[in-house]
């Protein structure tokens, strides 16, 4: 659009439409967002006194729709989003909100991304990055990584041992 302005009320409205679509997907599809284990997982975090946040390149409107869908809204103490930042992914604006917010330093954070946006951002913001291939086969592709697991329920069993169990 800043090639041609006039065509920016065009987008914006697209935009908007987009966004409709994908949250009455996020609520039509409901728990079936989630990966199978993961809210049970989440719980064993929660019970351990770690504090979960999602920091997401999406809109707070959308991450709302799809974690109340899934049933997981109530299980998250921050919530960062692109509209809550400057930049968004791949720069670690999102993942150092969420640290600060969460009132720990990046290193001591641990990150779920499954895209090379989000490991690059999460690298750059100094957190320990779990990759997931739950949205690619190209492996090779999820860098940098300290950690690569097939699904989230995996990626939460290696950070719940990390805390003895």
């Amino acid at each position: 659009c800043r090639l041609m302005p006039a065509m920016r009320p065009h987008f914006d409205t697209l935009v908007e439409e987009k966004q409709v679509v994908y949250r009455a997907l996020a609520k039509e599809k409901g728990r079936a967002l989630a990966f199978p284990g993961v809210e049970e997982r989440i719980v064993r975090l929660r019970d351990a006194g770690i504090g979960l946040a999602v920091g997401t390149n999406s809109v707070l409107v959308n991450t709302e729709a799809t974690l109340t869908s899934a049933g997981l809204i109530g299980y998250f103490d921050i919530l960062v989003t692109l509209d809550a930042v400057e930049n968004g992914k791949p720069a670690p604006d999102i993942y150092l909100a969420a640290a600060k917010k969460l009132g720990l330093d990046p290193d001591e954070c641990r990150v779920l991304e499954d895209s090379p946006a989000g490991l690059r951002a999460a690298r750059a913001a100094g957190c320990m990055v779990i990759a997931l291939t739950t949205s690619t086969d190209d492996i090779e592709a999820l860098q940098p990584r300290d950690h690569l697991y097939p699904d989230t329920a995996a990626a939460l069993d290696f950070v719940l041992s990390g805390l003895g169990g």
